[in-house]
């Protein structure tokens, strides 16, 4: 099953670089609510993938995740200690454009649910294939500019154009009671050719095409029953702590959640939205 999806992938990159139809509008920005998240206009999808028409701009950032917690139904971040009600002047304090990684897989579909509100479209994680598509913006290298690994490019393991410690940027958060402010601000690198930051680097990004957490490992020569049930997402783009080498478009990692639905490394939510055909 997961050399299937590896096959299927490297496919995809293959088969549908630059067979896009290019809409007149492609590029255009779209808020679908005055707090909601920019989304860009994309190019027509390849006719096997959801009828994507935007993609989230950034990796979902703390400012507008809060906003579904004070306007809508989502829950704060797991590590946080304290109510939304006892302490809104820290809520303030952490609404930064920095990318959230401490959602569960619940409180991603509840942000998707809360954007999805204020829209006729559908919103929702991208598939692993919708989101090495997007990434790849037509494009045929390994990476959003070229083939050559160049970790000045993206916010990688070694980048030394910019910071990577929250603490040159004057932030002091504990991270038992706050933003873990890892990787950086959103938006520091340009964007791929579709108008997408951080594609590569800062947070791997999670998609939704799972596979069984005990298939995964037997696949991989451990036999454990106790993982049945629980299942691995693919994560893709690197973080911060990749090097630039493993960082490009077609390398998936696996993530592990628990039965709960908490992924057990920090993973970024990029949403796409999409119309039904």
């Amino acid at each position: 099953m997961i050399s299937k999806l590896h096959k299927v992938v490297s496919f995809i990159g293959l088969a549908f670089s630059g067979s896009s139809v290019a809409n007149a509008d492609a590029g255009n920005e779209i808020r679908f609510c005055e707090k909601c998240p920019i989304f860009v206009e994309v190019p027509s999808p390849p006719i096997e993938f959801r009828q994507i028409k935007y993609v989230a701009k950034y990796e979902l950032m703390w400012k507008d995740y809060l906003q579904s917690v004070t306007d809508g139904n989502c829950t704060m971040p797991k590590n946080l200690r304290y109510s939304l009600e006892a302490d809104p002047a820290t809520i303030e304090r952490m609404s930064i454009n920095w990318t959230l990684g401490d959602l569960d897989i619940h409180q991603m579909h509840c942000f998707a649910d809360w954007v999805e509100s204020h829209t006729d479209l559908k919103i929702d994680l991208p598939e692993t294939e919708e989101w090495m598509w997007f990434a790849r913006a037509e494009a045929t290298s390994k990476y959003p500019w070229v083939d050559e690994a160049d970790k000045e490019k993206a916010m990688v393991n070694g980048t030394k154009s910019h910071s990577r410690n929250a603490f040159d940027y004057g932030l002091r958060f504990d991270y038992e009671n706050g933003p873990y402010p890892e990787g950086g601000p959103v938006g520091q690198f340009p964007p791929n050719k579709f108008g997408l930051y951080d594609i590569i680097g800062n947070h791997a990004e999670i998609t939704k095409s799972t596979i069984d957490a005990y298939d995964y490992f037997k696949e991989k020569g451990l036999d454990a029953p106790a993982f049945r049930g629980r299942l691995t997402y693919p994560v893709l783009g690197g973080s911060f702590m990749t090097k630039i080498e493993d960082a490009n478009i077609d390398n998936i990692k696996w993530s592990l959640s628990s039965f709960e639905g908490a992924i057990v490394t920090s993973t970024a939510v990029r949403l796409v939205a999409y119309s039904d055909r």
